[in-house]
């Protein structure tokens, strides 16, 4: 609901960076859930990249955090998707 603060998490990238949703508090965060066994992600990620290099520079960031796969499997679909925002697993 409008004026919740959502939980915090931390998790690490593919490049071994930690990442925790507390470091991002008052900025503006698309925080984006996804699996490699989806389609209609793996079809979004294109455009999220997209907006990305749009938007960073005005101060929104994109963290795409992985639900519950294996790092091989990240990083295998990180592989075909040239991503240069976080995706933490």
């Amino acid at each position: 609901m409008e004026g919740d603060i959502e939980p915090n998490f931390q998790l690490e990238t593919l490049e071994g960076e930690t990442v925790e949703l507390n470091d991002y508090r008052g900025q503006s965060v698309f925080l984006n859930f996804w699996g490699t066994y989806y389609p209609p992600c793996e079809e979004e990620m294109p455009y999220m990249e997209n907006q990305y290099q749009e938007y960073k520079d005005k101060g929104v960031e994109i963290l795409a955090v992985n639900v519950g796969e294996s790092e091989l499997a990240v990083e295998r679909f990180v592989d075909r998707h040239p991503l240069s925002f976080p995706t933490p697993f």
